[in-house]
């Protein structure tokens, strides 16, 4: 992939600014991280047209009841299973909705998926074209984009 067909190093600053600008938390990338097993969700969702992407976002159980806290206004254990997983979908469907104006051309954004907790789906094989960790509130998450044929 080129520059040309998406800029990709713009999405650091993206992935912080959303962030900080729906959750008002800040974010800030890690580095050496690896995920250790802890318990998370995988939301995805797919950018299709002449790229096809598929944005990949982790999310440690702790950090994503504390997001949904804040767009629920709770307390992060009053937040409901529901409520996290409708949170997370908004925040990747937010990503996905820029990172798709990023690109050269027109794309479809898909409805984005969730996986229940510690469940790994299944995803074609692909490029990986973009990954970073990142942490929040004391919390990881990963965002990747895999270029899928």
């Amino acid at each position: 992939m080129n520059n040309q067909e998406m800029k990709l190093e713009g999405i650091q600053k993206l992935v912080e600014d959303i962030w900080r600008a729906t959750l008002g938390l800040d974010a800030f990338t890690v580095q050496g991280f690896t995920w250790d097993g802890t318990r998370s969700y995988i939301v995805w969702i797919r950018i299709i047209g002449s790229l096809n992407i598929t944005i990949i976002f982790r999310c440690s159980e702790t950090l994503a009841r504390i997001a949904a806290s804040v767009v629920f206004e709770t307390e992060p254990e009053q937040v409901a299973s529901d409520q996290v997983k409708d949170c997370l979908k908004e925040l990747v469907n937010i990503l996905g909705g820029h990172i798709k104006g990023m690109m050269a051309s027109y794309h479809f954004l898909s409805t984005p998926s969730i996986s229940e907790i510690n469940q790994e789906p299944r995803f074609p094989e692909g490029e990986v074209v973009y990954e970073a960790l990142f942490q929040s509130s004391g919390q990881p998450f990963k965002v990747s984009l895999l270029k899928v044929d």
